[in-house]
């Protein structure tokens, strides 16, 4: 099955516009785009989602059934693209860092208080760890970054 996002698009400003007219001219489309969209879409699935005369546009008892659906698949890529630009753009996310008790006190919880200030939605987790707990965490993916001193070479990390 291949669904486009114009189709989906066309078919829920279809069904909310009840008119060929009004929803072509919400989405900024000719009608026969709108109208090709609609096809291909009820080609695709194989059914009917429109009842449709000159007068009228009303959904079928599918279509009616396919709406929440639509609507749900639209409005969760849009928040998902939403949440990719905002870890992108360092306005979301979070971050999780392993070091010693006394760098925490010292360094990182002043740095953690001055990065909440500008970077409200990026969450923090401190974990106090001697260097051999560092260097594990970081390897087995538990924490992103370790801060530490190396009394040894740590071939499986970059350091």
């Amino acid at each position: 099955m291949n669904i486009t996002l114009k189709q989906l698009r066309a078919f829920t400003a279809l069904a909310h516009e009840r008119s060929f007219t009004h929803a072509s001219e919400t989405l900024h489309v000719t009608q026969s785009t709108l109208t090709s969209a609609i096809k291909a879409l009820e080609g695709e699935i194989g059914i009917r989602l429109f009842d449709r005369s000159t007068r009228f546009c009303e959904l079928t008892p599918q279509g009616a059934r396919f709406l929440p659906a639509a609507q749900r698949m639209l409005r969760d890529l849009g928040e998902s693209l939403e949440e990719v630009r905002e870890v992108a753009g360092l306005q979301r996310g979070s971050v999780a860092v392993a070091a010693a008790a006394s760098f925490i006190n010292f360094v990182l919880a002043q740095a953690v208080v001055d990065m909440a200030r500008s970077h409200p939605a990026i969450g923090v987790r401190l974990v106090e760890e001697i260097t051999s707990g560092v260097c594990r965490l970081v390897t087995d993916g538990e924490v992103d970054f370790g801060v530490t001193s190396l009394f040894a070479p740590a071939p499986d990390l970059d350091t």
